[in-house]
């Protein structure tokens, strides 16, 4: 049973005529076969391996608010990932879009209000907190958000034409409201 093993050794290693002495680990070219057998094992194993998943680049294509969907990150200027702060912030301004798709102005006014405290730098914030006053009638207030909105998205131009239309609405809700207000008192001519 012994001499099979040691043939079997020599037939795999390539040494069919050695004495039965010599042993896998005496032939000469061992160290040159082992070293061959062993990278063309390790080439199998890292072939066939699957590529580890990496989190590609952040999202970094510019897009205004038709073209964004719930819980989509808006990117900073010039197509830098977001800060923190910034995908913090938008992700509050998403949950308030909500508030205002129900009609709860109130509580989207909050939200969007912390959104702001996370980052005053975020003008689609200010943009969806005068959207939410103007739902309110508090059109002055909405003006001048619009108008810190505005700057804050001047590099992007589907933000500034949707700013736009909004002061424009606003400059016609403005323009429909009565001029005074009842003030409670009754007036005799």
């Amino acid at each position: 049973m012994r001499k099979w093993r040691v043939l079997s050794l020599r037939v795999f290693v390539g040494a069919p005529n050695k004495t039965p002495q010599q042993t896998l680990w005496a032939t000469p070219h061992f160290l040159t076969n082992f070293l061959i057998i062993f990278f063309m094992f390790g080439f199998f194993v890292f072939a066939c391996a699957k590529e580890p998943k990496t989190s590609g680049p952040r999202h970094t294509s510019k897009k205004g608010p038709d073209v964004m969907k719930p819980g989509e990150p808006v990117p900073s200027k010039k197509g830098e990932p977001l800060s923190p702060r910034r995908e913090a912030s938008q992700r509050i301004v998403h949950l308030g879009e909500g508030y205002l798709e129900k009609n709860e102005f109130d509580k989207a006014i909050q939200i969007f209000q912390e959104a702001i405290n996370v980052d005053s730098e975020n003008g689609i914030a200010y943009f969806y907190l005068a959207k939410a006053l103007h739902k309110t009638q508090a059109y002055d207030d909405a003006y001048g958000l619009l108008e810190r909105a505005q700057v804050l998205l001047v590099d992007d131009p589907e933000w500034s034409r949707q700013v736009a239309d909004l002061k424009a609405v606003i400059e016609e809700s403005k323009q429909a409201q009565p001029i005074a207000k009842p003030t409670g008192q009754e007036v005799y001519y």
